[in-house]
This record gives C-alpha cells, structure tokens and sequence, in this order.
C-alpha cells in the first residue's frame, strides 16, 4: 500500500493584478495618512494641503533629479530659497487641474501667512515656513507611515 501523498497547503500565488490592488490600497491608504498630517497643520484645508504640496514639489523636485539624493537629502534644514525652482501661479494651477482663480487665492493666503514668497516670476516656498516643532512631528509621523507601507509592501512579497 503506497502511502497518499500530503495534500498540499501552501497558499495559492497571488496574481500579479492582485498584488498591484493591494499595493495601490497600501498606496492610497499612505497618501491620505500624508494628507491627513500636513492638512492638521493647515487648519484642516485640505485644498490649501494639496497646493502647498505641489508648490513644495514644484521648487524641489529638480534637486533629486538624476537618482542621487542632494546635499540637503542628509542635512536637518530645507534647502535654502535660492535654490527652489519657482513656479508660476497659472503653472501651478494647470498642474492641478483647478481654476487659476481658486490657486491665485490660496497662493495669496499662504504668502499673508509667510508660508510662501513671492519671487520675479513666480512663487517658492518660503524655507524658513518649513521649520519648526509641528513639522518635525509631521516629518516624524511620515518616515512612521513610510516605514509601515514598505513592512506592508515587503510582507506582501512587493518590496526589494
């Protein structure tokens, strides 16, 4: 008499279209955690957290380019103003996909509250609105959040 071979219990592979659901729920859920953290420090404005996002990326993004980090990557204090890229309020507003008129506001209400500046030719995010107890916990929060989406991301056999 042979014996039956064990039934096999391992689980079934999960479909590659399966996987990127889960990491676009995982994606999603760590965007609107990130949302959520910047918009307590904007009075709960979530449009407000959305434009001072994009302009934030908008005057920096230049300076990761090429896959190398840059020197302000490791440093504790943004990079100065003279190196943010500005961006034009209709730019800004085009990238967004809103009204000018409605990103003109806010952009106005941001430079009453020292967030931005004003510059010939567009507007950047003032560095010294970037510092400050509340953002270090908010900067804090993030590499929290961060750390949970790539445990996530790893468990689910997604990450390096």
């Amino acid at each position: 008499m042979t014996a039956k071979p064990a039934p096999d219990t391992s689980p079934a592979p999960v479909a590659v279209a399966d996987k990127g659901r889960y990491a676009a729920r995982l994606g999603a859920t760590y965007v609107m955690r990130l949302l959520g953290l910047i918009a307590q420090t904007q009075g709960g404005d979530w449009m407000k957290t959305i434009i001072l996002l994009r302009l934030a990326a908008a005057n920096t993004t230049h300076l990761d380019a090429g896959g190398e980090p840059s020197p302000y990557t490791a440093n504790a204090d943004s990079p100065p103003d003279e190196v943010r890229r500005l961006i034009s309020v209709l730019r800004l507003a085009n990238s967004l996909g809103i009204p000018f008129e409605t990103t003109r506001r806010y952009v106005n209400m941001l430079i009453a509250e020292g967030v931005c500046r004003r510059v010939k030719g567009g507007v950047i995010i003032a560095g010294k609105a970037l510092e400050g107890a509340a953002l270090d916990e908010v900067r804090n929060l993030n590499i929290a959040s961060l750390r949970r989406l790539t445990h996530d991301l790893g468990k689910a056999g997604l990450a390096d």
